[in-house]
């Protein structure tokens, strides 16, 4: 199967879906409309069909896997009465494609799945197994394209990848970084961000993801200060900027040799000002540490092997690019609808692709124009969700 290829039924009902659980979403401005129980069921099988197609290594694969992963999750808002048989098969979806993470926030949120069908019970317990790592947290099974990195990490000297912001780079990284502490008694490893807010995000995950798996004895260094690293643990981490990493660098000549060097959002590198600082600050790093291991990690780079051949890490590399997003999302455009006496009321499309999908248009309790997008905000979303508006 070399391109996604479904039936104009199919193709229809997916819209239906798609549409009404946006719907569902904005209620009570507007709200879905049922959506029959075989089609809902149709739409379900040929969702675990893709999904045996689907993963993120070609954009066509990636498409596959990400209209199976759409439908299991969206059609749970529309069981019709057969709540757990339609868990059960988004369960199965989601282990072919090798979203566990998605699975396990069901289990969370929803309970556990009851499997109507022993044979795939079984299926879905390999995939699971597969993506449990030694030295990875017990309670964490990883996606496959983090399984994939990592073994990537475990084969190479160097890594560069490029995947989607959601596919959990950092992570990954992360729980590479606690299985090289785990069996490394002196380790000693720098993870460049590119904000200070980014400093304080890996730095308290890094912080729990240690505490949490017994390793206390690693030192965590958010800043340089002259003199302090030639002491201390012999287990540490430098979660810095790139100015922050320069002044590392300059301030301590007698710096201890350093293990790995990893690069978030290397795609910085490609910018005016901050990408020549960024590029000089890693050129004069590898320059002093040139047995260090280098990852380089990139949100939706075409070339990640750039980056290697950039800084002369291209003896015993690995690169590549990964297309399927984990997470789903809605991109809902809400315009005016014109005309005199409609100063309230607004038209919602949702934007898939290159394509503008009608949600239908509602009254909102304010007049749509002015200083309105706090207004909007408030109107569209719930205490526990999450939205970007502008």
């Amino acid at each position: 199967m070399s391109s996604v290829s479904t039936s104009s039924r199919f193709d229809t009902i997916y819209r239906r879906i798609l549409t009404q659980d946006t719907r569902r979403h904005l209620s009570p401005l507007l709200e879905p409309e049922p959506i029959p129980h075989e089609d809902i069921w149709y739409a379900l099988s040929v969702a675990s069909r893709l999904a045996l197609f689907g993963d993120g290594q070609e954009p066509e694969r990636a498409r596959a896997a990400r209209i199976a992963y759409e439908v299991a999750i969206r059609c749970l808002g529309f069981a019709n009465g057969d709540g757990p048989a339609i868990r059960s098969v988004a369960d199965l979806v989601l282990s072919r494609i090798g979203n566990f993470p998605a699975k396990q926030l069901l289990e969370e949120t929803q309970g556990a799945g009851t499997h109507l069908d022993p044979f795939l019970g079984v299926e879905m317990l390999a995939r699971e197994f597969d993506n449990r790592l030694p030295g990875a947290p017990k309670n964490v099974v990883l996606t496959d394209f983090q399984v994939r990195l990592v073994r990537s990490f475990e084969a190479h000297r160097s890594v560069s990848v490029s995947a989607p912001t959601s596919a959990g780079k950092s992570f990954t990284l992360e729980i590479e970084l606690l299985r090289r502490l785990q069996t490394e008694t002196a380790y000693t490893a720098v993870f460049v961000v590119p904000t200070r807010a980014l400093i304080r995000q890996v730095t308290f995950d890094l912080v729990r993801l240690l505490r949490d798996n017994n390793l206390p004895d690693v030192g965590i260094h958010s800043a340089p200060s002259p003199g302090s690293e030639t002491g201390g643990p012999p287990k540490r981490i430098y979660v810095l900027t790139q100015e922050r990493l320069a002044t590392l660098i300059s301030l301590n000549p007698t710096l201890p040799a350093l293990d790995a060097l990893i690069v978030d959002e290397a795609h910085e590198i490609a910018e005016a000002n901050r990408g020549l600082t960024l590029e000089r600050v890693l050129s004069l790093t590898l320059a002093k540490f040139p047995s260090a291991r280098v990852f380089f990690s990139s949100p939706l780079r075409s070339n990640p092997e750039y980056l290697l051949t950039l800084f002369g890490t291209t003896v015993a590399s690995d690169h590549f690019v990964e297309h399927l997003s984990p997470v789903t999302q809605n991109i809902i455009l809400v315009s005016p609808v014109k005309g005199r006496g409609n100063t309230s009321s607004a038209k919602f499309e949702l934007a898939l692709n290159d394509e503008r999908i009608d949600l239908g248009t509602a009254k909102l309790p304010f007049e749509f124009r002015g200083v309105y997008l706090g207004k909007l905000a408030y109107q569209l979303t719930a205490p526990s969700d999450t939205a970007i508006v502008y």
